[in-house]
C-alpha cells in the first residue's frame, strides 16, 4: 500500500469522526481539532454523541457492551431484540479474505461502524443499532450537524483497489437512503467537512502526469431540497 491511497486511508477514519470532536468518550481535550490523534473520540450532533477509536479495543468501549469481539468474529447486539449480527472473519487468501474491525458507535444516526479489510483494499459496514440492517459504504461516514445525513469519500488513485467516490446518504428513522453519488474520472475526493446542513467542503486530488505527486484543490457540495450540486472552486 503506497502513494496517495496510503497517505489518506489511515487518516480517513480519524478525520471523518474527528470533525468538531472532543478526544475521549466523555471528556473534552485541547487536541479536539486535530485529526489523526490516537485515542477514543466523541462528537455531538442533534441525534446524540458519537464515539470512535482507530484502535478496536477503544471503539468497543464506546459501544458500551453492545458489540463484542469473540476471537475471529464480531458480535453486534440488536437493540430491538432478536439474534445478534455476527461478522465472521475469513482469512482465505484471495477474493474471500476479510477481517472485520469495530470502529465507532454513531449514536447520532443510531448505528455501528465496522471496517472491512479485504485482501486488497477496504470498505465499511454501517449497522443499524436497533434492527441490525447493514449498509455497505466505501468510506467512513461524516454525519451532518442535524444528524439527518452523512457523507462518505473514498480515494485510490494508484492501485485502484478502492473506488474514487463521493456519497451522501439521508437518514430517516432506521432507513439509509442514497441521495447523491459521484464517481469521478481521473481524480479522488477526501476530507469532507460539513459547513452547515446544506454545504459540504472537501478536497480534490489529481495525480501528476508522471505519478510523482498530486494536485489538491477545493470542492464544495451544496444542497437545494434533496438535490446536490458539485462545484469545483479552482475554476
Amino acid at each position: 500500500m503506497t502513494g496517495v491511497r496510503h497517505r489518506y486511508l489511515h487518516s480517513a477514519l480519524g478525520g471523518a469522526l474527528a470533525a468538531a470532536v472532543a478526544l475521549g468518550c466523555a471528556e473534552p481535550d485541547s487536541r479536539a481539532q486535530q485529526p489523526g490523534v490516537g485515542g477514543a473520540r466523541s462528537s455531538a450532533t442533534a441525534g446524540g454523541a458519537d464515539c470512535a477509536d482507530t484502535a478496536e479495543a477503544g471503539a468497543l468501549r464506546c459501544a458500551g457492551g453492545r458489540v463484542r469481539r469473540e476471537g475471529d468474529r464480531l458480535v453486534v447486539a440488536r437493540g430491538g431484540g432478536g439474534p445478534p449480527v455476527v461478522l465472521q472473519d475469513d482469512t482465505t487468501e484471495g477474493a474471500r479474505f476479510v477481517r472485520h474491525a469495530y470502529r465507532a458507535h454513531l449514536a447520532s444516526i443510531g448505528a455501528h461502524l465496522v471496517e472491512l479489510r479485504h485482501y486488497e483494499g477496504s470498505s465499511y459496514l454501517l449497522i443499524d443499532a436497533r434492527s441490525g440492517a447493514a449498509t455497505p459504504l466505501s468510506g467512513p461516514p461524516v454525519v451532518s450537524p442535524d444528524g439527518r445525513r452523512f457523507v462518505t469519500t473514498s480515494m485510490d488513485l494508484e492501485a485502484g483497489y478502492d473506488p474514487n467516490e463521493i456519497e451522501i446518504w439521508r437518514v430517516t428513522d432506521s432507513v439509509r437512503q442514497l441521495e447523491f453519488s459521484h464517481r469521478p474520472d481521473g481524480w479522488g475526493p477526501s476530507d469532507a467537512v460539513w459547513r452547515d446542513t446544506a454545504t459540504i467542503e472537501l478536497r480534490k486530488h489529481e495525480m501528476a502526469p508522471d505519478g510523482s505527486s498530486s494536485r489538491v484543490t477545493p470542492l464544495r457540495l451544496t444542497r437545494d431540497g434533496t438535490t446536490w450540486s458539485l462545484h469545483d472552486l479552482s475554476r
